[in-house]
């Protein structure tokens, strides 16, 4: 009998054992997988042969796009336990991102039964509360996010995800979110974690101050920390500077993902856009190498074709991407790229339904974002000289945005572009917008009687509006480039009078106005000498003619 005693104890003991060290592997690969090094988790995860290691397995599966791998797991996982929760959740994540709303809820509420029958646990109702956030049902995720404070009033992930998710509903109104980040870092004031999502936060409420505050101090609580550099990158892409994004992604992020195949991409991303093509190359070998079997590589194939001129190659390979994928993994740049491949193929007919889709993802909370879709798509079309629909985008995307700081340059560009399209009404729309904004800026008066200058089926259209600018510089002769302005038209008015109106004294008249602001304008001034000659001729001509007039009424 005592042998027998024996023998339980140390299998229960054993058994204990087990649990503990699965607990431990699994705490591990969580924290592993917080810290985007999903490689790392995976090899942890794949030795652990549980309904939960198949649940963070799915989970991993899903963040890298692979929805049949997660699909797997999370089956897998039911397999051994079908009692354990967390998989019935993983399987509702996928139905919505598959956008089958009911199938979800069914598979929600076989995770919510299997609580009822043992003790609850919150992750339950936090994954669930991530899945509705992630799928832009923001209610249905605070809903469950108070059943989640029923359970564990203090577990500070279940408040970050809270506030994820009031930061997303709420935009700019910051309040509830930051009462949740509040409250998650009082009861664990060393997690990055919370810090970095105040950073995004502010950094969506158009605040870049508080945004790299929050992020310092992410980095200071855990410099090793990988998505604190992550959001840093990102921001430093949003705010236009690509060069310091590359810089956060070589000193820190790399490393600290371990050079991650998700990581590389969107490295490889930035470099292709920075122009560092021969850099982006030499990743993308080691990627197509240690890499292939990831979807992100038809982002990169897309990509790396798009800037070595196989236009064809990189919309077909893009098309795969963001027709093949779960919506939150594409990024406004795959489809900005894939507009780019239109453009150079001249489809233009299908620009108007990517720059839609690229904006429909993009953080709606903030304007850089939506105003990079837009700048990104310009460039596509000016790239490929179709002059005509870039001054469209930019058209769409001053009428989008009441006031930013390049809006008056904006309208100088869509001009620009109107003008090199031959659209010259378009032309000097875009630039009486410019005036009507910016009535003292001399240079859109200039741009606006160029414009009508250039139109060669009116050549008269052009005399208002340089008249207009001598005008408008009156006694500012001496500012800026005023005397070159007045010069121009000067010269124009002197070959207008000449031409249209055939009055050689206002023709020479406004010839020796142009040589008053520029002496070295030797056209005007052979303009001027030969005009002066022909009037001579002509006066000779004339009086000529009344002598022989006198001559014959005298005879």
């Amino acid at each position: 009998m005592n042998v027998i005693k024996k023998v339980v104890l140390l299998l229960a003991i054993g058994l204990c054992a087990v649990v503990t060290v699965n607990g431990q592997d699994i705490q591990q690969a969580i924290d592993a997988i917080e810290n985007e090094q999903y490689a790392q988790a995976k090899s942890v995860l794949n030795g652990i042969n549980t309904a939960e290691s198949q649940y963070y397995l799915g989970d991993i599966a899903l963040k890298e796009g692979d929805m049949e791998a997660a699909k797997a797991a999370f089956q897998k996982g039911i397999q051994a336990d079908d009692e354990f929760p967390l998989n019935y959740v993983g399987l509702g994540r996928i139905d919505l991102s598959n956008e089958n709303t009911a199938a979800a809820q069914a598979n929600f509420a076989k995770a919510e039964e299997q609580l009822r029958r043992k003790v609850r646990d919150p992750r339950t109702y936090i994954e669930i509360m991530k899945a509705y956030g992630k799928a832009g049902m923001y209610d249905k995720g605070v809903e469950y996010g108070q059943k989640a404070i029923a359970v564990d009033d203090e577990n500070a992930s279940l408040y970050i995800a809270l506030g994820d998710i009031y930061a997303l509903r709420d935009g700019t109104n910051l309040s509830n979110a930051v009462a949740n980040y509040d409250k998650a870092i009082a009861l664990n004031p060393e997690n990055p974690e919370v810090y970095t999502r105040l950073a995004v936060a502010w950094f969506r409420a158009q605040n870049m101050p508080r945004a790299q505050e929050f992020l310092d101090k992410a980095i200071q609580v855990d410099p090793e920390f990988a998505p604190a550099y992550r959001t840093k990158a990102d921001i430093f892409y949003l705010s236009d500077s690509l060069n310091a994004a590359i810089e956060v992604y070589e000193s820190k992020y790399l490393a600290l993902s371990n050079r991650s195949c998700e990581a590389l991409t969107t490295y490889v991303q930035m470099l292709f856009m920075n122009g560092d093509a021969e850099k982006a190359n030499k990743e993308i070998a080691g990627l197509r190498q240690n890499c292939s079997g990831i979807p992100q590589m038809d982002r990169m194939e897309g990509i790396a074709a798009y800037e070595t001129g196989d236009y064809q190659k990189a919309a077909t390979a893009l098309e795969k991407f963001v027709s093949s994928n779960p919506e939150e993994m594409i990024q406004p740049f795959d489809y900005i790229y894939l507009g780019k491949a239109y453009a150079q193929l001249g489809q233009g007919d299908k620009i108007g339904g990517i720059l839609d889709k690229a904006i429909a993802i993009s953080d709606s909370t903030n304007q850089e974002s939506i105003m990079k879709v837009y700048d990104e798509m310009i460039t596509a079309f000016e790239d490929a000289e179709k002059w005509a629909e870039a001054g469209k985008i930019y058209q769409e995307k001053i009428d989008k945005f009441e006031s930013y700081p390049k809006k008056n340059a904006d309208l100088q560009s869509m001009a620009i572009a109107y003008t090199k399209a031959k659209d010259y009404q378009m032309a000097d729309q875009a630039i009486a917008q410019l005036i009507e904004k910016e009535p003292e800026f001399i240079g859109g008066y200039v741009m606006r009687a160029q414009i009508h200058a250039q139109d060669t089926s009116d050549f008269a259209a052009a005399k208002p509006h340089y008249e207009k600018l001598i005008s408008v510089i009156g006694d500012k002769v001496s500012e800026g480039k005023n005397q070159q302005y007045l010069a121009e038209a000067y010269n124009y008015l002197g070959a207008y009078y000449y031409t249209v109106e055939k009055d050689i004294d206002k023709s020479i008249a406004s010839f020796e106005k142009t040589l008053e602001y520029d002496p070295s304008n030797s056209r005007a001034a052979n303009a001027a000498e030969q005009l002066k000659k022909v009037k001579e001729q002509m006066e000779a001509r004339q009086r000529a003619l009344e002598e022989r007039a006198q001559q014959q009424s005298g005879g």
